[in-house]
């Protein structure tokens, strides 16, 4: 009996001749992210120990604001940040804030200029998010408080904002990339 399967290709229909392999590796994907990092992290509580001894803590407001901002790192090389900022308060004052600012260095492949803002600000950041999520869930729970889990967010909403904001003010929603 031989082990030998190296030559059996496990879709018998597929096109595996050398031109069609050739050109499937000549296919190349809109962009790659690189690394992903945390740039800054932060939790604070500065009503702690106190605020634990209040019920209130636990019926306390939170308000979570999300941003994207891109700078250029090299060539068609794009760092994209997204930040992430959840307060928690209630009558009595601030509960806890916590701040992330969670990075991607993204490779951009060979996709027209038009389409370079919609990747960064829209496609990206949803690929970064639920890195970013985990970890405010996490922090939230680790700082003693009950777990904020992050609602999904409306990059597309946030994309259509700056480019209206840019249209206003002139100022670029992308870091020019080259």
């Amino acid at each position: 009996m031989s082990d030998d399967t190296s030559n059996s290709d496990p879709n018998p229909e597929s096109d595996s001749t050398p031109e069609s392999q050739a050109d499937a590796g000549q296919r190349q994907v809109p962009y790659r992210i690189e690394s992903q990092y945390v740039k800054d992290f932060s939790f604070e509580s500065p009503r702690a120990p106190d605020v634990f001894f209040n019920a209130k803590h636990a019926e306390a407001k939170i308000d979570v604001a999300v941003d994207v901002e891109t700078k250029t790192i090299g060539p068609r090389i794009v760092e994209v940040t997204l930040m992430v900022e959840a307060k928690a308060s209630t009558d009595e004052g601030v509960v806890y804030v916590i701040e992330l600012a969670y990075a991607g260095a993204v490779a951009i492949g060979p996709v027209p200029k038009e389409a370079i803002p919609p990747l960064l600000l829209i496609e990206v950041p949803r690929m970064l998010f639920p890195f970013a999520r985990n970890m405010v869930a996490e922090l939230s729970r680790n700082g003693g408080f009950n777990t904020l889990f992050l609602a999904p967010f409306d990059f597309l909403g946030l994309f259509e904002a700056k480019m209206a904001n840019q249209q206003e003010e002139g100022e670029p929603a992308v870091s020019d990339v080259e």
